[in-house]
């Protein structure tokens, strides 16, 4: 599926540049069925083989010191739902949903697995995700894990975004001592069942390596939104 990016630094300058995601060219009757499409913006990595002028230009994150180390982990994003359209196209499987949300990838300087910790900010499913903790863990043959989470549990005083209900603001919202009450105690349930997916949960093992943030698609949907001002801040 091919992804619309479009960067203004104009329109809402006081945002200090906006980025929208839209499908280009896919209409709600070209989506494929049963798979998931996912467009996302995360922060500019090296581009050294893009020659010298994208190698000169500033990386946009900075890997974290351990777990132990912090005492408080920020975020702060500007998301506006533009447009969001969902139909019952897709039957087989019967996945027609959109989510929006940021990713947070943890790396273990003890082996080397990936933890990844997803925060929705707003299903198309209605009450998904908004209660009973965390609502899905996953491991693969390799030890790296993932737990996705809503941002209800975590900053409940703030009404997550909805289509056509304008710009909501995350402004220093604390994630750490979630992530870390699900770190800690090593183990999460998969999406299946009560078994239980299990990994280090010594926090001196983990530091935060990557993020992205954006829109994830299945079947017969088409959405529009619009994001600013993503940082990730972590302090001692």
């Amino acid at each position: 599926m091919a992804g619309l990016i479009e960067y203004n630094a104009i329109d809402e300058s006081w945002l200090g540049g906006t980025y929208t995601l839209a499908q280009n060219g896919i209409t709600l009757d070209t989506m494929p069925c049963g798979g998931e499409y996912d467009l996302f913006l995360t922060p500019k990595g090296p581009l050294n083989y893009l020659g010298p002028l994208a190698a000169a230009a500033p990386n946009g994150f900075t890997s974290s010191a351990p777990l132990s180390n912090l005492t408080s982990l920020y975020f702060h994003a500007g998301v506006n739902i533009l447009s969001e359209i969902v139909t019952n196209k897709c039957q087989n499987p019967p996945i027609n949903q959109v989510g929006y949300g940021m990713g947070i990838f943890l790396r273990n300087i003890n082996n080397n697995t990936t933890f990844f910790y997803q925060i929705i900010f707003r299903s198309s499913v209605p009450g998904s995700q908004t209660s009973n903790g965390y609502y899905e863990g996953f491991g693969d043959a390799g030890g790296n894990v993932g737990v996705g989470d809503h941002v209800s549990n975590i900053a409940p005083n703030i009404i997550p975004p909805s289509p056509g209900g304008g710009r909501v603001a995350f402004s220093a919202v604390n994630i750490f001592p979630r992530m870390k009450q699900i770190i800690s105690q090593g183990w999460a349930y998969n999406g299946a069942g009560p078994n239980k997916v299990y990994f280090d949960s010594n926090m001196s093992h983990w530091r935060i390596d990557g993020l992205f943030a954006g829109q994830f698609l299945w079947g017969g949907v088409y959405a529009e939104s619009k994001w600013d001002n993503i940082r990730l801040q972590a302090f001692p």
